[in-house]
């Protein structure tokens, strides 16, 4: 299995999972605070359970982005700043169809799958 498949399992399992648990316990947090409404406060639950399903259709595209990016791209820097402007260009396109500041909390995302790319890179080299 080459590296850039590798890294695609490492991204679609291990970094989507961490990252969308974790931004969801982020929203979820954030929507109860923000929020007048006892409703939303008493069914936490319910929305981290909205959090997480759509954070993690948006993490698998975004892994699926990175490996095609990959694909086609051979250099690192050069396929990072790609996968950085589509992220940027994706997370801009539904920040304009909802206006949610705390939807760019996401770029954390582009920049875990950008360290997973660093060092896949890294361990090939110095095999």
């Amino acid at each position: 299995m080459d590296k850039l498949n590798r890294e695609l399992i490492v991204n679609v399992t291990l970094v989507s999972a961490v990252m969308t648990l974790l931004l969801a316990w982020i929203g979820t947090a954030a929507s109860a605070n923000n929020s007048s409404d006892t409703s939303i406060a008493d069914e936490g639950a319910l929305v981290f359970i909205i959090y997480t399903l759509i954070l993690y259709i948006y993490h698998g595209l975004l892994s699926i982005v990175n490996y095609l990016i990959g694909r086609w791209i051979e250099r690192l820097a050069l396929r990072l700043a790609v996968f950085h402007i589509a992220g940027l260009l994706l997370l801009a396109a539904v920040w304009y169809l909802i206006r949610d500041t705390g939807l760019f909390a996401a770029y954390a995302s582009i920049i875990a799958f950008s360290i997973v790319a660093v060092v896949s890179h890294g361990k090939k080299a110095n095999s």
